[in-house]
């Protein structure tokens, strides 16, 4: 998969989605970081349908989008 497929990829998943906190990609398997779980089968199907992408893991942050840190 070229790097311009995985800057597609994450472009359009997240114009799309906005529970996506963050997406980490290595090799070729997609690590997606989301705020909450009501998207993910939305997200699934998205990803089968509509982009490139063969292999990836959904995880939940505990952080709100919302949340902000005095330490930063």
């Amino acid at each position: 998969m070229s790097s311009e497929e995985v800057k597609e990829n994450i472009k359009l998943l997240q114009e799309k989605f906005k529970s996506i906190a963050d997406i980490t990609v290595s090799y070729d398997r997609y690590d997606i970081i989301l705020y909450n779980y009501d998207e993910v089968e939305d997200i699934s199907k998205f990803i089968k349908e509509e982009t490139t992408i063969k292999s990836w893991t959904v995880l939940k942050t505990k952080v709100n989008p919302n949340t902000e840190f005095d330490w930063i």
